[in-house]
């Protein structure tokens, strides 16, 4: 097993000192015939049946069919606005983020990724520039009517759209986690399928005036409105893939980065430790907001075992088996020159070994953690993939590679470890 005293002796055999980072403790074409002319005002009846025939739909130029009202699914921790069952019909109810992806799939299609939303965003000409007002009803942005957020009352400039494209986005307001609700009539945001961490997600939102702007880290337990898409959508949670083809089997090109329970960036709520002396005394030591982030932009995500396994079934693919690994490594050469085969050309610490990619699977080092919550072997420097293969009902094998090695090695460790994935197709 991959033991903390076997790190520090690769560590030792490698002659690592690794010291020292910085915290700042910081992070349609045509669209279909609609029902009613005005967005179904005061008739949305989207999916209330728990048919997805109920609610209006809209080809848009990204070539995917989008609900061109919001939804209005009843689900558990969905709201309608101000506890009215008129809000709903007119604005569609507010979801918590797991609730909205509960309510698409439940209606046979998925919560847009944040990549979907950049997409569609960007077949507008102008872009966020103006996809408020292209994507925006022809009415009920303020206007004349006062608008009702919370137990206030506010009048607002016209801010109504011209609805381009028949998409119709209606300003639905939110409730905060305190159960509070506010600008209906003058603010719309939609859950975006990125979840960024435990707790935050993305959303993508307008107001009044015509930029279409993007929000990070918004509290998953909040309500917001809900578009659900249909359409080729391998990751539902932000990411597109590349692909490779090698021994007969479809590999992702890149570590998955798809946000699921039991998964993190490195260095995400816990310490980083590294062996940076000749007694192997470990280095404590926190990463910043933005570090970690970007471990996971460039690295991907570290899940446990079972959390890989969802993971990849999430993105319509498959965690390798043991069996998988084997073939794979074989097709390259074997393992003794594996590893310089398949790393990138590029992120990898070392200038020592000749990282020839030249299957284009472009290994990269996401590091790992133990199931204490640490994060050991530095990201950048290791390289270690989950198989579904257990080796008892604790363990599970993985492949691993090393930054000064050519190789490829089979080990297994601890199955609520954290360790990077590929995912696979036949």
């Amino acid at each position: 097993m991959f033991t903390r005293q076997k790190l520090r002796l690769l560590f030792a055999a490698a002659g690592v000192f690794l010291c020292c980072w910085g915290s700042d403790n910081g992070i349609g074409g045509a669209f279909e015939e609609r029902r009613l002319a005005n967005a179904g005002l005061g008739n949305n009846n989207c999916g209330t049946d728990g048919r997805s025939g109920s609610c209006d739909t809209v080809t848009m130029p990204d070539g995917k069919m989008w609900l061109a009202e919001n939804l209005n699914y009843k689900t558990d921790n969905s709201w309608c606005y101000d506890g009215k069952e008129s809000n709903c019909k007119k604005y569609g109810r507010l979801y918590t983020w797991e609730a909205a992806k509960a309510a698409c799939d439940a209606l046979g299609w998925h919560l847009p990724s944040y990549n979907e939303w950049i997409d569609l965003i960007g077949t507008i000409p102008g872009g966020n520039q103006n996809a408020g007002k292209a994507l925006k009803a022809k009415s009920g942005w303020g206007s004349k009517e006062s608008i009702n957020y919370g137990t206030s009352y506010y009048g607002f400039s016209n801010g109504n759209g011209t609805d381009d494209y028949g998409f119709s986005a209606l300003p639905g307001g939110y409730r905060d986690g305190n159960g509070a609700f506010s600008y209906a009539g003058y603010d719309g945001t939609w859950w975006t399928a990125w979840g960024v961490n435990e707790l935050e997600a993305t959303v993508f939102g307008i107001d009044n005036s015509d930029y279409m702007a993007e929000e990070w880290g918004l509290d998953k337990k909040e309500g917001r409105s809900a578009r659900c898409v249909k359409g080729t959508n391998d990751d539902r949670n932000g990411q597109t893939y590349k692909t490779v083809r090698i021994g007969g089997k479809t590999w992702m090109a890149e570590n998955l980065n798809y946000y699921t329970s039991g998964s993190w960036c490195y260095g995400e709520g816990g310490q980083v430790i590294i062996y940076s002396d000749e007694d192997y005394n470990a280095v404590y030591g926190t990463l910043s907001s933005s570090e970690i982030q970007a471990n996971c932009n460039k690295y991907g995500r570290l899940y446990t075992w079972e959390a890989a396994k969802r993971a990849c079934q999430s993105v319509g693919m498959r965690l390798p088996s043991n069996e998988d690994w084997r073939r794979l490594v074989e097709a390259v050469g074997g393992n003794s020159t594996a590893g310089s085969k398949l790393k990138s050309q590029n992120g990898w610490n070392y200038s020592g070994i000749s990282s020839t990619d030249e299957y284009g699977f472009s290994a990269l080092p996401g590091g790992f953690s133990f199931s204490d919550g640490d994060f050991y072997a530095y990201a950048g420097y290791f390289g270690i993939w989950w198989t579904a293969t257990e080796y008892g009902s604790d363990l599970a094998y993985l492949r691993g590679m090393y930054y000064a090695d050519d190789s490829v090695y089979e080990d297994n460790n601890d199955k609520s470890d954290g360790h990077s994935v590929r995912c696979v197709k036949d």
